[in-house]
């Protein structure tokens, strides 16, 4: 379950290096911390976590830009196959007002459908219903709108797919990603709570050695 924090996930990975760092460093702050529990094999694990933490956050960084070059190759090949199918529906419902069996077959709506799966299946009927028949090729002749020209539309329909399915696999991925950072992020935040907790009191006399770890004490 995820914890609320009040710092970014950079902040806190920033502040618990320097934790980290200065609880082995600082003078004077290391041997209070060991006989507290916290000696430098302890302070390995925080420091594995820490690691492991912020590769996780790096990675997740990384699949994010991912995603959105993904993304965005996908919203391109949907508008360099929908700007033509707006045409062509348009026309076909010049060319075929008298004969609505065609304007079923070829789902011609007035609107177009706002979600993708309804979008697509209107795409794949208009299209597929065109490079079918020819007589509807030769009303679309008319129009200067060739069987190929047709095809070409058909051929980007699978262009779409293909680019949703990457979309979905790298949503789907980046999810589990997140999901696993974010429980890195967990674990890591309870050993630093008690880190600081205990680190409060060793340093009950000497508040101010806590700004050593990112802590502001109040004078």
């Amino acid at each position: 379950m995820s914890t609320k924090r009040k710092f970014s996930e950079a902040e806190s990975l920033e502040t618990y290096r320097l934790t980290m760092a200065n609880a082995e460093t600082h003078p004077g702050i290391a041997e209070k911390l060991a006989n507290l529990g916290y000696d430098s094999e302890t302070l390995s694990v925080g420091k594995k976590l820490l690691e492991e933490t912020r590769g996780m956050y790096d990675t997740s960084k990384v699949d994010k830009h991912h995603l959105a070059a993904v993304y965005k190759t996908f919203s391109e090949k949907r508008e360099l196959l929908n700007e033509p199918y707006l045409l062509h529906k348009k026309l076909a419902r010049v060319a075929f007002r008298k004969e609505k069996p065609i304007i079923e077959k070829l789902a011609i709506k007035p609107r177009i459908p706002s979600t993708y799966v309804k979008w697509i299946e209107a795409v794949k009927s208009f299209y597929n219903g065109a490079v079918a028949n020819p007589d509807i090729q030769d009303k679309f002749a008319r129009f200067n709108i060739s069987a190929d020209e047709l095809n070409v539309g058909l051929a980007k329909i699978k262009e779409v797919e293909e680019a949703r399915n990457e979309l979905m696999k790298k949503k789907a991925d980046s999810q589990s990603a997140t999901k696993e950072k974010q429980e890195t992020f967990d674990t890591t935040f309870d050993w630093m709570r008690d880190f600081y907790a205990v680190a409060k009191i060793a340093f009950t006399e000497q508040p101010q050695l806590l700004e050593a770890f990112s802590k502001v004490v109040k004078s």
